[in-house]
């Protein structure tokens, strides 16, 4: 409800990924929880104080001004891991990614474990 002005039940998320970031520079710590809103959006929600929304592509992902973070690794991770479960963590340093090490992979039964490393 909070920045989708939205109601909506537990039961429509699915979590699909838990990632921890840590700058090494700054000495920032995020843990982000990365769900699914199951149901399809027919529309935008509204803009708001932090915002407006818009709709991309998944092939548009790589040319928007996003974190590294967000296009070379966690997009990718949502892609090849919806309908399972990702856990990774991250180190950057001066806004780039030092290392990233995944620590749990669970792609979703119709993929073969092979097609995702």
């Amino acid at each position: 409800m909070e920045e989708l002005c939205l109601s909506a039940s537990a039961d429509q998320f699915r979590l699909c990924g838990i990632i921890t970031e840590q700058s090494l520079d700054e000495q920032g710590h995020w843990l982000m929880f990365l769900f699914e809103f199951q149901p399809r959006l027919k529309h935008l929600p509204p803009e708001h104080e932090e915002g407006h929304y818009q709709w991309f592509d998944a092939a548009e992902l790589s040319h928007l001004d996003i974190p590294q973070t967000d296009r070379e690794f966690i997009w990718p991770l949502f892609w090849r891991h919806r309908g399972g479960f990702f856990v990774t963590d991250c180190k950057t340093q001066s806004g780039k990614v030092i290392n990233w090490q995944s620590l749990q992979s669970s792609p979703p039964p119709h993929i073969h474990p092979a097609e995702h490393d």
